[in-house]
């Protein structure tokens, strides 16, 4: 009989998670403006709140991390 081991996972920081979604309307900004999209003043304004968020929540040890999960 094979038994099922649970991995339980890490949930993410919240950084990480602010992190991630500065890093996705960056990338969501960057395709606005190569593609004329008039919505990339919306995404600069979304990008500047989790980067805000990010700032806020980010640990000082974990700065260079949170670049890297960012990037």
């Amino acid at each position: 009989m094979i038994g099922l081991v649970s991995m339980a996972q890490a949930s993410p920081s919240l950084h990480q998670v602010f992190a991630g979604c500065a890093g996705r309307y960056s990338a969501a900004l960057e395709h606005a403006w190569l593609m004329g999209d008039p919505r990339a003043e919306e995404y600069s304004a979304h990008r500047l709140t989790f980067v805000s968020l990010l700032e806020a929540t980010v640990p000082a040890e974990a700065r260079r991390s949170a670049l890297h999960h960012r990037i």
